[in-house]
């Protein structure tokens, strides 16, 4: 697919309303229709961006062109935690900026450091009024306990198959495939994830592909199958991309 056929006329309107770093992905509690390789081996290390996008390119050499556009993207790295897990539900249907001011006042209640318990011995009052929602608290909440309980344990998915993944994460309430996914590629590393329900995503899909409407989350998972088994890097460079078309 080359990025010459992309339209010139871009839909400021849907573009405008999104931002790449939101929570953009349709209810967490639609069924997950995940594609992660079955088989995939677990990953004890970041996956190589250029490394993997180049892969990619020889696959689809319109990704080349993407990238002489945008440059290579930046990896997204976090530790496989309950501070990334609790700032993916944070993040959820959220803007960037909200995102980061509420993370930000959760932090500072937590003395710098976002723990199972820190978090848990703060009132719903206190959090509340770093701006989480009620569900969201609520979330969290359980997530803690599952950790300090010893049910879930977010590092040791980092030995888990791809397969594994997605259904362990999102047996924690407030954790759906978007945000399973989003852990995947960012905490652990897989390097073929594409999260399909990320809205970004889905608008980058549209104008790459040359489509005449936003495609859905069975269209994109459909579309990326050509990029695998390289799917993360592609995920980073079109979330790259999406940003250029709101500039």
């Amino acid at each position: 697919m080359c990025i010459s056929g992309i339209r010139k006329i871009r839909n400021h309107v849907l573009i405008q309303s999104l931002s790449v770093e939101q929570s953009c992905r349709l209810p967490e509690q639609s069924p997950c229709d995940t594609n992660l390789p079955v088989k995939g081996a677990p990953a004890n290390r970041y996956f190589d961006v250029r490394t993997e996008l180049g892969k990619a390119m020889a696959l689809d050499p319109g990704l080349s062109e993407v990238t002489e556009r945008v440059g290579y993207p930046e990896d997204r790295r976090s530790p496989a935690s309950f501070a990334t897990l609790a700032g993916i539900i944070n993040a959820q249907q959220l803007s960037y900026h909200a995102a980061r001011a509420i993370w930000e006042k959760l932090m500072n209640r937590c003395q710098g450091s976002m723990t199972a318990e820190r978090f848990m011995a703060l009132s719903e009052q206190e959090l509340r009024s770093c701006g989480l929602s009620r569900s969201k608290v609520r979330y969290i909440r359980e997530l803690a306990g599952a950790i300090r309980s010893g049910e879930f344990d977010p590092a040791s998915l980092v030995e888990v198959p791809d397969d594994k993944v997605v259904s362990r994460i999102t047996g924690i309430r407030g954790l759906g495939c978007w945000s399973a996914e989003i852990f995947a590629l960012n905490a652990l590393g897989r390097p073929d994830v594409f999260p399909a329900r990320d809205l970004a995503l889905q608008v980058a899909i549209q104008h790459y592909g040359a489509m005449d409407h936003r495609p859905n989350e069975a269209e994109t998972r459909a579309f990326c199958t050509r990029w695998q088994p390289h799917r993360s890097a592609v995920a980073l460079l079109m979330w790259k991309y999406y940003r250029s078309l709101r500039d």
